[in-house]
């Protein structure tokens, strides 16, 4: 199933994503030892020039510590270096093509430059005796270290050997995971300006996240470990999971955990842990690959890459998602991670031709497309093609003092209709001379609902980017069945109806009674009007969740939202229902827009229920 919750998060965690760039390094206990190590040196020195009496034995001793403070001077350059490196790097999108092969001579194709080494390292390596648990430290023996994950995602469409789409986004991390504790101190990665920029801190009882150069607070709402999915321990947990299928080879100074094929277990691991999910894939052509490489002197894992891909329904159609993450600085975090408080205040740095932060609006839309929707106190633009007309009739309409339950008919009178949402997700860059990125999805709904006795059937089809509709689900309150790779597939252990279908009658009444104070009625000779256009926050709290329409690292505090609903003045029913929602990303110079188009028709068309289809029941 492919809900519209899901289609707009997948745009919002990968095409939409900001990121941003990295405070400068804390000064930590090692570095202040390190300057006095040195200052101590020079006092030696003086101190050995006005005394002649020492003997060979102390001078030994003091070229030994010498040679030691330079190993440590040495080793402080090689961190600042590392730290600069990991503040301010490149990190490509562009395509290089690499064969990484099992051991059984399976392949599976990289097409990201951060997994290119792999296959080079593999070449020399040789089945070993080892097992999992001798080449792998222990979790519980891990106490803190640096890591980083980076993800590209490329789709190709079939029309030519260049990607489609391609989408990258990176994740550092500081991270101290000693006993039952877990804290992390997180960045991301800033394509735009090839910087990783502050994200979140997170412990047991807090969790802070950087927005616009502050901190602010989020403690609650979601655990520490959530912060950053690619911890050692649930590297490690995987692999144990796994361990069936992972074969162990090794070279002079590394062990490989490997497996290339199509080995489900790899995808319900590493797949899961890493939130990799395909839509609308033939899962029969899925290929997965996991390879790790493990330092032997430490048994610590150093690198790890995860390869996925897949064939779409529609032919030509592939997707690539690859990870790339790495493991560094073992124990250096044993004294915690950078720590920082609520309100703190850090300068970010913007895309370097970044020069227009405003929210969208008619002008950030562009002036060629779609209408702009005026309220009280903010106005939007509508870019989908069924909801332009609405400006105009808002504009004509007249107030009037009607309640909602004067205009709206009642839920419970209500058995049967045709619904179907237009969703749009749209990229738009502030600079006229780049070009955006958009995606749009059709789910179209035959739907009979009873809401005074809970029962709902629902049939639904799906079309996305303007290709041919395909079925989705049939399900009522008994069975729910799922189309997938040309058949239907029996979910009624797992699948919901009421999760079929967000945009039911029912769900839309209950939204507006609850919230009707948010709400203004305006009405013409033919139907009612009932919106709301502004920035308050609740609106998308409430009926962008109906959606699931969320934005990722946008700026909220410039987000404005919109809902109006059109109901027919003489049957007093829903005809039409538009939510719109944008935002500027943070960070970037382009802003963000989510809409909505929902139509009402044919009621009473399917009392008798909605399409069933044979094959479920052959």
């Amino acid at each position: 199933m492919f809900p519209i919750k899901y289609f707009i998060m997948l745009l919002a965690s990968f095409s939409l994503i900001s990121l941003s760039n990295s405070a400068e390094a804390a000064t930590t206990d090692k570095d202040i030892e390190i300057d006095l190590l040195a200052d101590d040196e020079d006092d030696d020195k003086d101190k050995e020039d006005s005394s002649k009496g020492d003997d060979a034995t102390k001078e030994e001793d003091d070229d030994k510590d010498d040679a030691s403070k330079d190993d440590d001077a040495t080793k402080e350059d090689d961190d600042e270096d590392d730290d600069s490196e990991r503040g301010e790097r490149e990190v490509s999108k562009e395509i290089t093509e690499s064969t990484i092969t099992g051991p059984d001579g399976t392949e599976i194709k990289s097409l990201f430059e951060l997994n290119e080494d792999v296959a080079e390292e593999l070449e020399d390596a040789e089945e070993s005796d080892a097992t999992l648990e001798e080449v792998l430290k222990d979790k519980d023996d891990v106490t803190s270290y640096y890591a980083e994950t980076y993800m590209m995602i490329n789709a190709f469409d079939g029309s030519s050997d260049k990607a489609a789409d391609n989408d990258l986004v990176g994740l550092t991390a500081e991270i101290n995971e000693e006993g039952d504790n877990f804290q992390v101190y997180s960045g991301q990665y800033d394509e735009s300006i090839q910087k990783v920029q502050p994200y979140a801190y997170a412990d047991e009882d807090t969790l802070l996240v950087q927005e616009n150069g502050t901190w602010n607070d989020y403690t609650g709402q979601a655990p520490a470990d959530e912060v950053y999915y690619g911890s050692y321990s649930n590297v490690y947990d995987a692999f144990m999971e796994s361990e069936e299928v992972i074969d162990v080879l090794e070279d002079d100074d590394n062990y490989y955990l490997i497996n290339v094929g199509q080995e489900d277990v790899l995808h319900e691991t590493f797949g899961t842990l890493y939130q990799v999910e395909f839509t609308n894939a033939d899962p029969e052509s899925q290929n997965n690959a996991v390879v790790a490489i493990v330092d032997k002197e430490t048994n610590e894992i150093d690198k790890l890459s995860y390869l996925s891909n897949a064939k779409g329904l529609t032919s030509g159609q592939e997707l690539y998602i690859e990870i790339a993450a790495e493991f560094d600085d073992y124990g250096e975090y044993d004294d915690g991670v950078t720590e920082v408080k609520e309100g703190d205040t850090i300068d970010i740095e913007t895309s370097r031709n970044s020069t227009n932060d405003s929210s969208l609006d008619a002008s950030s839309a562009g002036d060629s497309e779609g209408e702009t929707i005026k309220g009280e106190d903010a106005e939007i633009n509508a870019l989908e093609e069924d909801n332009q007309g609405l400006a105009a009739a808002l504009e004509e309409a007249e107030d009037t003092d009607v309640g909602l339950e004067e205009v709206l008919k009642d839920k419970e009178e209500i058995v049967s209709y045709y619904a179907e949402t237009d969703a749009l997700v749209k990229v738009i860059p502030n600079d006229d001379s780049l070009t955006g990125e958009e995606n749009s999805l059709t789910l179209t709904a035959e739907v009979m609902e009873q809401a005074d006795t809970g029962e709902l059937e629902v049939y639904t089809e799906q079309t996305i980017n303007d290709g041919e509709a395909v079925p989705v689900v049939y399900a009522n309150d008994e069975v729910y069945y799922h189309f997938e790779n040309g058949k239907w597939t029996d979910e009624s252990d797992e699948g919901d109806v009421e999760s079929v279908y967000n945009g039911t009658y029912s769900k839309m009444y209950d939204t507006f009674m609850d919230n009707e104070d948010l709400i203004t009625v305006k009405q013409d000779d033919d139907n009612y009007y009932l919106y709301n256009i502004s920035n308050d926050m609740k609106v998308h709290d409430t009926f962008g969740q109906i959606f699931g329409a969320e934005f990722t690292n946008a700026d909220e505090s410039k987000q404005v939202n919109g809902i109006i609903a059109i109901v027919n003045k003489d049957s007093k029913e829903l005809d039409q229902v538009a939510y719109i929602s944008n935002a500027p990303a943070k960070g970037e110079e382009a802003n963000i827009h989510i809409e909505m188009a929902l139509k009402y028709e044919d009621y009473g068309e399917f009392d008798d229920g909605v399409t069933v289809p044979d094959e479920i029941y052959e």
